[in-house]
């Protein structure tokens, strides 16, 4: 009987225990007593005032960031050395503002100051700075100012100065500027613009998406729409020079493009002007429109979301596989729309419909990628760049979010905070990203692959040192290659990695063979084997890798295509969707030296299946907004009424997502700046010399100096105190070359050694400079005559084995040291140009620090 009673008091307490577990322990449930909207900005806004003209909107910063990374805008300065700061105060007060002033090369502190008697305005503070230091003409100089607030907050704003000792003509260029802007949004004016255009009848103005000094006159003055500015039009100055400025107004209009109701658009505006004492000259203008996406001007005749102008001609849609859920990025914002249910929802966006702080929360430095979707409409997503509002409110990082469509909620999963600005940074975020269904977080950043693992906080590098062009990332596989190597003849494997099962496989090169990844097409990758004893280094650094055979693979590894041509080599693949164009060389001996030359290209075509969508994108055109798209609906579905639309919550989270990443990355890298912002990056500077170039711009390195400018050169320049070497039985032309710039930089040579080397001439230079040896190969006689202009000798090849030394020139003439000939020469600049373009133009010289 005791088991029988024991049994019983067991049984009680097992009762009375569930029941006290359900009345007092409840169960957590997320709900709006667990979420937050995203608190609005409250940053205030600094204006520069220089010359008497106000300039340069500033953002503030709640990190602290090294002066010298950041290049938003230049405030050129004259004589006085100042400078006046209007501040907005808006939810600060500001009590004093601290500045320092900076050397950009190694982020030298030169001068800095506190200022505690502030002057009121209207709207906020103002401040005069006066600087002491002594400033070099014509260099620019990092400026950092910390305004410090009633409770001690510090937020942070970046310039750079640019120092001028005589006029600079800032008020002519800001004027003519300000005429040719007035002459465009006020057609009444159009003749002030007229002259300075230069329409050409190949041009596309077929939409108002995109206009530039090329368009048409009547696109470039707004066409038939008629807009309304609805926020200040503050000029941004990008780059100053004594003759050339580049300008940028990045400003929202409002406008009627015929639907029922107005339509808001972002806009960016780019003028570059030139100075002379005769008369002003526009060097170059362009303008962008981005319609601003409303929900509410859905077509429910056509069953069409409405995107409006746009130059998103390629946007991603994301879907589930029944094609009843969508999403997409339009304007720095994230929408979820459910077909079937016509419910639409901005799942993130820092614009605020509530409150239209255009200056603020529509400051479009960020981007969001969409990570991944699933069958039920859950998305994985990521935010990069500055961000606008919020608990992160004038940080810089990556944000991972997941939105959980069911609840229309999103969950931040991971933060990384980053100490650089949103135009460095979508440089250097590749694109590739992705949560697995583990919550696995994978990403790469400065050519390195890591996995992050959510849940237990753990951080693993999967590969480093992997450039973009040795990584393939496959959204329909689900998976992602690398080549372990970017030295070709160390280049032996690819590994593919399954981001869902993390199985990884291999594919090896041979011994005595090379690998070398080339791209992806669809959900296929292609690589291809080298002998390493066929690869060749030229004399300008150029390294030549003929592949004999080229393959098409799976995200397994399985072998679908093999290209091989006996005697024939493949050095180079073009992707267009399914068709692949192969560059193609030969051997060829000259001379007792192998070299490969060029033969007609050939193509392959990758057989796929595409899966018929049912959601894609069309065009329409109207007489006032001439091209549109719009998103079109899947068969079948018709729309009854406009969707209805909704914002989502963000659910409180009270552990730390925060991931830190150590990050010190070795590989040179230069950023192209033009039209007012980043637009590429390149490992060689050469690349992006010529795409500078084309946008007239400039070009800095990772230590975000200057390294080449359009329009940076002077008019004439000559390099003096060149000890002439000349060519020997024991000296080349490249060894005398290579010798006279070191002995002008107090370098002691020996020249028949430097001819014996094998090293390249731009690693020669480095080694034994301590400058950075640059390879130029491939820009043009103008554009290398940009570092003699620097004090810079360049190396030019007039054959294989001939090279001068490039040392001045003027309007007419280039000036050379030939130490074959034995003497200085002059040539015309353009025969000069026709000798050095048909040996390939082949530079090569020297960054200075």
């Amino acid at each position: 009987m005791k088991h029988v009673y024991r049994a019983l008091v067991l049984l009680v307490v097992f009762v009375v225990s569930i029941g006290f577990m359900q009345k007092n322990i409840k169960e957590v449930t997320i709900s709006f007593d667990t979420t937050v909207e995203m608190a609005k900005a409250t940053f205030p806004i600094l204006h520069v005032k220089t010359s008497n003209y106000e300039i340069n909107v500033l953002h503030g910063y709640s990190s602290s960031i090294e002066a010298n990374v950041i290049r938003e805008s230049v405030t050129p300065i004259g004589t006085d050395k100042n400078f006046e700061l209007y501040m907005e105060d808006q939810n600060n007060e500001i009590r004093k503002i601290k500045y320092e002033l900076r050397r950009i090369s190694e982020n030298e502190l030169m001068e800095t100051d506190t200022i505690s008697a502030l002057d009121e305005t209207e709207s906020g503070k103002s401040v005069k700075i006066r600087l002491k230091a002594d400033l070099e003409t014509g260099r620019e100089y990092a400026v950092k100012i910390t305004a410090v607030t009633s409770n001690g907050r510090k937020i942070h704003y970046y310039t750079r100065l640019k120092y001028y000792d005589t006029d600079s003509h800032l008020n002519d260029k800001m004027n003519f500027i300000q005429t040719l802007q007035d002459s465009i949004i006020n057609k009444k004016n159009t003749e002030n613009i007229v002259k300075y255009l230069e329409p050409d009848s190949q041009a596309d103005n077929s939409s108002l998406a995109y206009v530039n000094i090329n368009s048409s006159v009547e696109n470039v003055t707004w066409g038939n729409l008629k807009p309304s500015v609805i926020t200040d039009m503050m000029p941004v100055i990008k780059e100053f020079n004594i003759e050339t400025t580049a300008v940028e107004f990045d400003y929202y209009i409002s406008a009627n493009a015929g639907s029922q109701k107005d339509e808001t658009y972002h806009v960016k505006e780019f003028y570059r002007v030139r100075y002379t004492n005769e008369r002003m000259y526009l060097l170059y203008y362009q303008r962008t429109m981005e319609a601003v996406f409303d929900i509410a001007l859905t077509s429910i005749t056509k069953n069409e979301l409405k995107l409006g102008i746009t130059n998103e001609t390629d946007l991603e849609i994301f879907k589930n596989k029944e094609n009843t859920k969508l999403s997409f990025v339009r304007q720095g914002a994230l929408w979820y729309y459910n077909i079937s249910a016509n419910k639409a929802v901005k799942v993130f966006s820092f614009l605020d419909n509530k409150n239209l702080d255009y200056v603020r929360n529509g400051y479009m430095e960020h981007n969001i990628r969409i990570l991944n979707m699933s069958d039920n409409g859950d998305l994985d997503f990521m935010v990069y760049g500055y961000f606008n509002r919020g608990d992160y409110e004038g940080r810089v990082g990556v944000l991972v979010y997941q939105f959980h469509a069911d609840q229309n909620r999103i969950e931040e999963l991971v933060y990384i905070p980053m100490e650089t600005t949103y135009q460095i940074l979508k440089e250097d975020v590749n694109q590739f990203g992705y949560v697995s269904q583990k919550g696995i977080f994978y990403f790469t950043l400065e050519n390195v692959i890591y996995s992050y693992n959510i849940i237990a906080k753990k951080l693993d590098i999967i590969a480093s040192n992997i450039t973009e062009d040795e990584l393939i990332y496959v959204k329909d596989g689900s998976y992602v290659g690398w080549q372990n190597s970017s030295i070709p003849e160390k280049a032996k494997t690819i590994t593919l990695l399954n981001l869902e099962t993390e199985e990884k496989s291999v594919i090896e090169a041979d011994s005595g063979d090379c690998i070398k990844l080339l791209g992806s097409s669809e959900s296929n990758i292609l690589y291809g084997f080298a002998h390493t004893d066929d690869i060749v280094k030229t004399k300008d650094g150029i390294i030549i890798v003929p592949l004999y055979q080229v393959f098409i693979c799976n995200g397994s590894g399985d072998i679908l295509k093999t290209y091989e041509v006996e005697d024939i080599y493949v050095t180079d693949v073009k992707i267009n969707e399914n068709v692949i164009q192969l560059t193609r060389v030969k051997k060829s001996v000259t001379s007792g030296k192998m070299q490969y030359i060029a033969v007609k290209e050939d193509n392959i075509i990758n057989n796929l299946e595409t899966a018929e969508g049912g959601i894609v994108l069309e065009t329409r055109v109207t007489d006032l907004a001439l091209t549109e798209y719009y998103i079109s609906l899947p068969d079948g579905v018709e729309l009854k009424k406009t969707p209805t639309s909704r914002r989502t919550v963000n659910t409180i989270i009270t552990e730390d997502t925060t991931l830190t990443l150590n990050r010190e990355s070795k590989e040179e890298k230069y950023y192209v700046y033009g039209y007012g912002s980043i637009i590429d990056s390149f490992a060689r500077l050469s690349d992006a010399i010529i795409c500078a170039d084309k946008a007239m711009g400039l070009v800095t390195n990772r230590n975000h100096q200057i390294v080449w400018e359009r329009g940076g050169k002077f008019l004439r320049n000559q390099i003096n105190f060149i000890e002439p070497v000349y060519t020997s039985a024991n000296v080349n032309s490249i060894g005398a070359s290579i010798s006279m710039i070191l002995e002008l930089n107090g370098v002691s040579a020996s020249p028949a050694k430097i001819s014996k080397s094998e090293l390249s001439i731009s690693e020669i230079l480095s080694d034994e400079l301590g400058y950075q040896g640059i390879n130029l190969t491939g820009c043009t006689l103008d554009q290398v005559l940009y570092y003699v202009s620097c004090s810079s000798p360049v190396i030019a090849m007039r054959s294989n084995d001939e090279a001068v030394l490039l040392t001045g020139y003027d309007e007419y003439y280039v000036y050379y040291l030939d130490p074959q000939s034995q003497g200085q020469k002059k040539v015309l600049l353009t025969m000069a140009n026709t000798i050095f373009e048909s040996y390939g133009n082949i530079f090569i010289s020297y960054l200075k620090q």
